[in-house]
Formats: C-alpha cells, structure tokens, sequence
C-alpha cells in the first residue's frame, strides 16, 4: 500500500521521525509490517467473518503500525541492545516500552485524525498480547484484545523471525511461518492464522526477497557495498 503522506497528521509523522533517529533500523521494520499487516487485513476481509474492513480503515491500520514500537525511546540503550538473555527485571523495564508508548500517544489529544490515534494506541500498547492471555503488559485474553493489535502483532511476529538481529540469526521465511501457524511462536488469533494462510505465499515470497536484496549488499565482513 502506497501510504499517502497527507493522511498522517502531523503530530504523528513527528513521532514517526523521533523513533526513526533514535533508531535507524526502525523504518525497514516499519516497511515490512506495513507490508504483512496490509495482506492479512485484506485476506480477513475476504476470507474472515468481518467484510466489512473498508480500505480507509486498512490504511489506518496500516498507518498506525509504525508507532507499535514508540515506546521504545523511553528504554536504556542497554538493554535494547543486549546481546545475552534479559534478566527479568530488565525484561520487565522493556517491556514498559508498551505503556510508555501509549502514555506518549495520550498526548495527543487534539490530533485532527481520532480514528488513527486510536488504533496507534492500540497497536502501540496491545501488540504484546497473546491470544491465550499470556502477553503484556496486561494478559488480555481472546478478542480482549484490540482487532488491529491482534492482527499487527502477527505481522511483526513473522518479520522479527524472519530478520536477522545482534542476539540472533533470522529463520527461514517457510519455517517462521509454521512456527506461528504451530503456535511455536506465541498464541494468536486463529480467524487471523486461518486468514494468513490465504497469503502465505505472498508473504513468503516478500521475506524471501527481502533477505537476498539485504544478503547482495552485504560484504562477507559484515560491512556494506
């Protein structure tokens, strides 16, 4: 989806470039998610029990994805960037980063899109959520959950399995995609596993395209060309 820069009000296009100077690899993450969140919004849409998610409300969505991880800005730098297990408590501060982020975004209260701010919030503090209730940072249960949070939440499920990271190598698109549809990956909605499954090719083929572009401009050092 071509993202229409005149439908981001401008209270949050300034929170998306904050979270992009603080953290580079934000916008690459942000443009994978976008991409799967598009797919499965409309393979719900077709296949799913609601077909009545207009493309306004998809671009929202879709739109909102990129403050998931807003929150983040509020985390010491090192334990975002730790490369061994999180302690508890440490796991815990990061996790703040969803509530923090909503905090942020309960600013915003003369935001000229109310729609969008919403589904930022949800997104933003509920993507952490697990179907079975055990996510953060509340253990909401089911469809407790918000419907863009319980769709997002898969989307970056798929990209962080399928990206590589300090703390640890990608998996393969194929084999991410049956950690989550397994369940190996976390609890998810499954009307939304049901619906992935109509776009899985579409989504494996992005991932596989992703990793080659990114393995071409890498040297054998690590260093790009």
């Amino acid at each position: 989806m071509e993202i229409n820069d005149n439908a981001i009000p401008d209270r949050i296009r300034t929170l998306i470039a904050i979270m992009e100077m603080c953290d580079p690899d934000v916008h690459e993450h942000t443009v994978h998610i976008r991409y799967y969140t598009e797919l499965l919004l409309k393979a719900v849409r077709e296949h799913g029990p609601d077909p009545t998610i207009t493309d306004e409300q998809i671009e929202k969505i879709v739109i909102a994805c990129a403050l998931q991880d807003l929150g983040k800005i509020t985390v010491p730098d090192e334990i975002l960037n730790k490369e061994s297990t999180l302690t508890p408590q440490e796991q815990e501060i990061y996790m703040r980063h969803t509530v923090r982020g909503g905090d942020i975004l309960d600013t915003l209260t003369e935001c000229e899109d109310q729609e969008l701010l919403m589904y930022c919030k949800q997104i933003c503090r509920y993507h952490h959520e697990r179907y079975d209730g055990s996510g953060a940072p509340n253990g909401l249960k089911g469809e407790e959950i918000p419907f863009a949070a319980r769709v997002v939440s898969v989307a970056e499920v798929y990209d962080l399995l399928t990206t590589d990271h300090f703390y640890r190598k990608r998996s393969r698109p194929t084999e991410a995609y049956h950690m989550i549809i397994s369940g190996r990956a976390g609890s998810f909605s499954p009307e939304i596993i049901r619906c992935m499954q109509y776009v899985q090719d579409e989504m494996l083929e992005y991932a596989f395209s992703e990793n080659i572009r990114k393995d071409q401009v890498t040297n054998k050092d690590g260093s790009k060309s």
